[in-house]
């Protein structure tokens, strides 16, 4: 299956979209990089995290179309409508303590401000799966395990 948009990379310490066919994958990569779709489990869970709550807070917008790809990638997650709604509200959160990291950070993070980033996002992904339901939680982890597949990262 083609994907217009293979999420973002973590390239350096600042997220990167990424434009490209599935067919990117049999491409070779610059020296260091992963790619999901050889290898997903060289993608540590706080960078696949880090690039679903990123994604996931890129389309919060009134615009139609962004409101049509949001309803459409929380409706492959498959949560209910309480989940769903507990996501949106943590995403929103998380989008904001991002943007803060970032202000702070500056344009060229040190190694301890890309640790933060790190420790920000397996927060977040701590509180996300305290907060969903018992299946809500298994669902999101289960999305994040699938999209690996579609993630190129430099670890």
């Amino acid at each position: 299956m083609k994907r217009r948009m293979l999420f973002l990379a973590i390239a350096g310490l600042a997220p990167v979209p990424l434009l490209a066919q599935a067919s990117l994958a049999t491409q070779s990569l610059p020296p260091g990089f992963v790619t999901g779709a050889k290898n997903p489990e060289l993608i540590p869970d706080s960078a696949s995290y880090r690039l679903i709550l990123l994604h996931l807070a890129s389309l919060n917008s009134a615009d139609p179309q962004t409101v049509t790809r949001q309803s459409a990638v929380y409706s492959r997650i498959g949560l209910s409508a309480a989940d769903t709604s507990v996501l949106q509200q943590q995403v929103a959160a998380f989008k904001a303590a991002y943007s803060q990291w970032q202000t702070q950070a500056g344009s060229s993070p040190s190694a301890a401000a890309e640790q933060q980033a790190k420790t920000l996002a397996t927060d977040y992904r701590d509180n996300i799966l305290k907060s969903l339901t018992a299946e809500g939680a298994v669902k999101f982890s289960l999305f994040v395990n699938q999209e690996k597949a579609h993630m190129i990262v430099r670890p």
